[in-house]
């Protein structure tokens, strides 16, 4: 994304119905990226404030050792 640019990004905890499907997001370097969080928390927007990479970390609370990564490359 370009720096002051936006990015939207959203997580399911599968099989639905699970007991609790609520996620934390976590990035690599917050001065890169700005994020707001939804109420439900499967929603994710990055705001880009400086150029470079950043890894992103989604991970369910029922279960943190199931994640998932991706990264963003701020311009």
């Amino acid at each position: 994304i370009n720096s002051g640019s936006s990015l939207t990004l959203s997580a399911a905890v599968l099989p639905a119905g699970v007991t609790d499907g609520s996620v934390t997001w976590l990035v690599s370097d917050p001065s890169k990226v700005s994020v707001t969080v939804s109420a439900d928390t499967k929603a994710a927007l990055f705001n880009g404030t400086a150029s470079g990479t950043v890894l992103v970390t989604v991970k369910s609370n029922g279960d943190p050792s199931v994640t998932a990564t991706t990264t963003i490359i701020v311009q």
